[in-house]
């Protein structure tokens, strides 16, 4: 998740927790709109309107690089 966007693997070998109950936790911080996990995610109309503020709140303090590559990696720019 935002800001850190670490790898699951990585997340499940630091923190000493199973894959499933990161991927149950990613899956319902989603769901609440709380976060756009992961990346490439191909259908940006399909995100919630939480989903969007959450990328407008996480990108206000970001200068242009990091937004760009923000954005890249959550698939909106190629």
């Amino acid at each position: 998740m935002p800001p850190h966007n670490q790898s699951v693997l990585l997340v499940v070998e630091q923190e000493q927790i199973s894959k499933s109950a990161l991927y149950r936790w990613l899956k319902e911080a989603k769901e609440q709109g709380l976060v756009v996990a992961g990346s490439q995610v191909k259908n940006t109309q399909s995100w919630s309107n939480e989903a969007k503020l959450a990328v407008i709140i996480e990108m206000a303090a970001m200068n242009a690089q990091e937004r760009s590559e923000y954005c890249r990696q959550k698939g909106l720019y190629v």
